[in-house]
């Protein structure tokens, strides 16, 4: 990737929800600790990738207060309480994490949707997906 998309990406990674300070903020601490810890291996892209996965599709379904037509809030999936499906997503973002490739290469977002497939079992139990 060119450093010019790569900055972009960068750029709105660092950007996404700012100001959040729940799971968005988590979930970015999370992944930008992780990336520092492993001298950068995450790609711009990849990271983005996960952020917006993780935070579209599993923390604002399942622990976000939505309202329905009546501007009422729904209740959370399967009766379980917002912290019990925050507990779930920090651990859908460990496991994805502790599943990354190996190898020194730098990791892309294609790399992340394998370790992804290559857990759906997992994470389809934990979040009811099956």
């Amino acid at each position: 990737m060119d450093s010019l998309l790569a900055n972009r990406y960068r750029l709105l990674f660092q950007s996404y929800g700012s100001g959040d300070t729940g799971a968005v903020a988590f979930l970015k601490n999370r992944l930008a600790t992780w990336n520092r810890e492993n001298r950068g291996r995450l790609r711009w892209d990849a990271a983005l990738f996960l952020l917006t996965n993780l935070d579209q599709l599993i923390a604002r379904p399942y622990s976000g207060l939505i309202l329905d037509d009546q501007d009422k809030i729904l209740p959370f999936p399967d009766g379980l309480n917002e912290e019990v499906w925050f507990n779930r997503t920090q651990q859908a973002v460990s496991l994805v994490l502790e599943h990354l490739p190996g190898a020194p290469a730098k990791i892309s977002a294609h790399d992340v949707m394998q370790t992804i497939e290559s857990n759906w079992e997992t994470l389809s139990k934990l979040f009811g997906w099956w």
